[in-house]
């Protein structure tokens, strides 16, 4: 599948010269080509001709590989304060495709009708690597994980983390998992960055403490998510998704008793916490507006939607065919 590059200049956020650099939109992940420019960062990461700068566009990103079932997009952080763009979303936060009619979305496969929406390119390009490296990975190199759960309370640990500032390692107890329904002054700690937060002891530094994986289960506020820092390697071998990209149920202690179906993975703190807005955003249009439920559309079989297509498209079709 082709996709179309182009040229944007964009100004350095350090000295603000400007530079170009090649953007490319939509990643058809079924193009080795494509896929390898993806990877290498060959296109959307933007680099300064003056200072040397390095940083990753902020845009709206496609990446799909209909081989494969992934669909991701990335979108701006600054969409998450809007409501033109919370009005595509159901109160769960999944997409509720208004521009399409029920027949149109019968048509659309599952993986594209449940593309996974990230809230920076770094997080796109981890959550596709993770989702490749999950099917590459031979089985005798998949240690799993069993990441702790307790339903109604918090579970903590002792971690060696290392500063963010002087590199120093110092010792912290940390949050690894929290049922926040029954904690639920945890939001506003996470909303005011304070969740998991404490002072380097040799720099004073305040910083995120995350040298193990968070799960955050709020079914009230229909978030569920495992905020994993060690990168798409480690999440391989320890098994940690599912063939839809979510975390594999079994990984979760307890999980069949707590309704952990559909638990994301964040391999970023910047998308731990922007899906936590985001869904925040959610919950407060429903207290204003109601409820926004998801719609229901059963998918049509393979065959079923070669027929309607040719009902629509095909000579004599109602919409006409596609080509002339």
């Amino acid at each position: 599948m082709q996709t179309e590059t182009f040229t944007d200049r964009v100004a350095c956020p350090k000295c603000s010269q400007e530079s170009d650099v090649q953007v490319m939109p939509f990643i058809d992940g079924s193009d080795p080509d494509q896929r390898e420019k993806f990877f290498t960062g060959a296109v959307n990461v933007f680099r300064c001709d003056s200072c040397g700068t390095e940083m990753m566009l902020s845009s709206l990103f496609e990446y799909v590989d209909p081989n494969l079932g992934i669909a991701l997009a990335s979108m701006p952080e600054a969409a998450i304060g809007h409501d033109e763009f919370l009005a595509d979303f159901a109160d769960d936060g999944s997409l509720l495709y208004s521009d399409r009619s029920d027949d149109d979305l019968a048509l659309l496969p599952l993986f594209l009708r449940h593309r996974r929406i990230v809230f920076s390119y770094a997080e796109l390009l981890l959550q596709a690597e993770a989702r490749i490296l999950r099917l590459v990975t031979k089985a005798d190199e998949k240690q799993g994980i069993s990441l702790p759960w307790k339903a109604g309370d918090t579970v903590s640990q002792t971690v060696t983390h290392t500063c963010i500032a002087c590199k120093q390692p110092f010792e912290q107890e940390m949050i690894v998992a929290a049922d926040v329904s029954a904690k639920p002054e945890l939001r506003e700690q996470l909303a005011e960055q304070r969740f998991n937060a404490a002072p380097c002891p040799h720099c004073g530094q305040v910083q995120l403490i995350d040298s193990a994986p968070i799960l955050w289960h709020d079914p009230e506020h229909f978030f569920s998510v495992v905020y994993y820092p060690f990168g798409p390697d480690r999440a391989a071998q320890d098994d940690l998704l599912d063939a839809a990209g979510m975390i594999e149920y079994s990984r979760i202690d307890e999980s069949r008793h707590s309704g952990f179906a559909g638990t994301l993975a964040a391999f970023t703190p910047h998308e731990f916490y922007h899906r936590f807005l985001f869904h925040e955003g959610l919950i407060k249009r429903q207290a204003a507006q109601g409820v926004t439920k998801p719609r229901n559309v059963e998918p049509l079989s393979e065959d079923e939607a070669r027929k309607a297509l040719e009902e629509r498209f095909g000579p004599g079709g109602k919409q006409g065919p596609l080509v002339n």
